[in-house]
């Protein structure tokens, strides 16, 4: 079969995977009544629908990392879109919560395995600087994309039923016919002019590890807006959860705008374009840790959903960069496991940290997090004087 396979489309492509990678928190808008649907469940538990998919996801990126160069990119980037869309119209089969859970964790699991490998595609396909940064900016703009349109569909749907909600993962099977026709399989690896060995696919340098480090940081500050802002604006008289809402939607629309224009970002900041994300969600946090005002508080998450934007695809670009060619896909993994975990220890870090200061409050929990990001900021921006000029760039 003749893929079609022009660069402009190859990029759309590659781009729409992205569209699916973040939807597995949508369930959030049913939240209570999942609660309600299973009384005789812990609420706590219940909630876990959301966290199973998280934990989920580092598993299958681990999987992906150990097995892409030997199974083939395409076969396995295949099977973890048929494993999300399974899995996310699983609950539409079953009524029992065990098998909603097993139905979560199967599609947390396909997400793992399908996001990596999208990553890795970009680096596969596409040699230039401006057409992989490009292609890293679309990546995150429809990732930001897809967590935006899937509770509002959800949103409707849920009038009906809150069952009928998982239906939209149906999008998965569009998804699945786009790479089906249109992404080939990459040409194999070669090492010095032979085929790439296994144990090639599993080496990593120094730089893999300092941007796992660096990524790991950053989401540990990173999750603090999230797991923060509706708190701190209750606490401070600024505003209910709706207003917290509004909040985060207009870090999401800046974070999606950056995500899209990253390509130009790219070109007019080179190498600096990673200290300016992190600083301006230095920044942004510390502006949100004083607020007095809804004025402050928009200044603030526009400021971060600048940074998000920046340094986000900054990591990804970096990565598929400087990995080893054999080891990309085993990188990005790795990348993605780090990532995820700072997420999810983030409240527990912030919490611990925090009380070592004996002020366990959320604004302070955000003065640590943007003090991370300042100190992120000088090592990215080290890196950047360092290195040889094109070193980032090509």
């Amino acid at each position: 079969m003749k893929m079609k396979n022009s660069g402009f489309t190859l990029k759309l492509a590659i781009s729409s995977v992205s569209l699916l990678v973040m939807t597995y928190s949508s369930i959030s808008v049913i939240m209570a009544d999942l609660i309600k649907a299973f009384p005789h469940v812990d609420p706590t538990v219940v909630q876990s629908v959301l966290t199973i998919s998280a934990l989920a996801i580092v598993f299958g990126t681990l999987l992906t990392g150990l097995t892409a160069e030997i199974v083939g990119k395409r076969k396995l980037l295949l099977l973890g879109i048929a494993l999300y869309t399974l899995g996310g119209i699983g609950p539409l089969f079953f009524s029992s919560f065990a098998s909603l859970m097993v139905s979560r964790a199967v599609l947390g699991a396909g997400i793992g395995i399908m996001n990596p490998i999208a990553t890795t595609l970009i680096g596969d396909f596409f040699q230039g600087g401006a057409d992989r940064a490009q292609l890293v900016g679309f990546k995150s703009t429809a990732g930001g994309l897809g967590q935006t349109i899937f509770p509002i569909f959800m949103g409707i749907l849920a009038v009906s039923g809150w069952r009928n909600v998982f239906w939209v993962y149906l999008f998965g099977l569009l998804i699945l016919a786009v790479v089906y026709f249109y992404i080939p399989e990459p040409p194999k690896l070669q090492v010095n002019g032979a085929k790439a060995k296994v144990k090639d696919f599993y080496k990593i340098n120094f730089p893999v590890i300092a941007i796992c480090l660096f990524v790991f940081f950053a989401f540990v500050a990173h999750m603090a807006i999230f797991t923060n802002t509706a708190i701190f604006m209750v606490q401070s008289g600024l505003g209910d959860t709706s207003s917290a809402t509004v909040a985060i939607a207009v870090l999401s629309a800046a974070h999606m705008f950056m995500s899209l224009i990253f390509k130009y970002s790219f070109q007019i900041f080179k190498r600096f374009v990673g200290p300016i994300g992190t600083v301006m969600l230095g920044a942004g946090l510390l502006i949100m840790a004083n607020a007095q005002s809804m004025t402050a508080v928009s200044i603030a998450m526009i400021c971060m959903g600048i940074g998000a934007g920046t340094y986000i695809p900054y990591a990804y670009d970096l990565i598929t960069n400087l990995a080893p060619n054999t080891s990309r896909s085993f990188s990005i993994s790795l990348m993605l496991i780090c990532l995820n975990f700072g997420g999810f220890l983030s409240p527990f870090i912030m919490t611990f940290s925090a009380s070592a200061f004996g002020n366990n409050t959320s604004g302070f929990k955000m003065l640590i997090a943007a003090v991370i990001f300042f100190v992120l900021t000088a090592c990215t921006l080290l890196y950047a004087i360092r290195s040889p000029k094109g070193a980032a760039e090509r």
